[in-house]
């Protein structure tokens, strides 16, 4: 009754067929089936008449997780109800793709990271090994470098990326990061950059100390 995997997003095509107790076609389309899904989602669907009391339904889900479709008449199941199956992730988009940006401050001229979480449209994790993902550093002047290249940690099992950047000057920064020349979804972000440079201890009379 449906394809043994489906795609998030993408409507997809369930077929049954209306038949009296000797398996003969009922093609007046008088019978109320109830088509209903459990997982991923609870939902209801109308299926509509095709001919020689065949009906389909388009469903589509946007969770990748396992689904179960139920066709029913009089609250019974049909013949091979529920359709279960799997739903896959969607393709890794920029609109669900996640930068989740360092603590602020950073100090300047040391390197600081940054992590994108790579996901479908519908917010699905992915398992990409690889992505054409760019990240630009601007200072506060403007001035705008390329950020080190964003990778997937040895490891990790692929889906998180790690992108890191150097600050040399202080002030508001902003760091842009693309995918497929889009901006994933948290991007850009601000760092705020401070000075690097450490304070001294200043000895004074009279047991006073003062941190500079």
């Amino acid at each position: 009754m449906a394809p043994p995997q489906l795609t998030a997003g993408v409507p997809a095509r369930f077929v049954f067929t209306s038949r009296d107790a000797f398996g003969n076609p009922r093609s007046n389309f008088s019978d109320a089936f109830s088509v209903t899904s459990t997982a991923p989602t609870p939902l209801s669907f109308t299926p509509s008449p095709l001919g020689n009391g065949s009906y389909e339904v388009f469903a589509a889900f946007t969770r990748s997780a396992a689904f179960s479709l139920a066709v029913t008449l009089a609250a019974a199941p049909i013949a091979a109800s529920p359709a279960v199956g799997a739903v896959a992730t969607a393709p890794t988009s920029p609109l669900g793709t996640v930068v989740i940006p360092p603590p602020s401050p950073v100090t300047s001229g040391r390197v600081f990271a940054f992590t994108v979480s790579a996901r479908d449209e519908f917010g699905n994790a992915r398992t990409d090994a690889a992505l054409p993902l760019v990240a630009i550093l601007t200072s506060p002047s403007g001035a705008q470098v390329a950020a080190a290249a964003i990778t997937a940690p040895a490891g990790s099992g692929g889906g998180v990326f790690v992108g890191t950047a150097t600050t040399v000057t202080t002030g508001l920064h902003t760091v842009d990061v693309l995918l497929s020349l889009s901006h994933c979804a948290g991007s850009p972000f601000a760092v705020n950059s401070r000075s690097g440079k450490g304070g001294g201890l200043l000895e004074r009379g009279g047991g006073l100390r003062r941190w500079l």
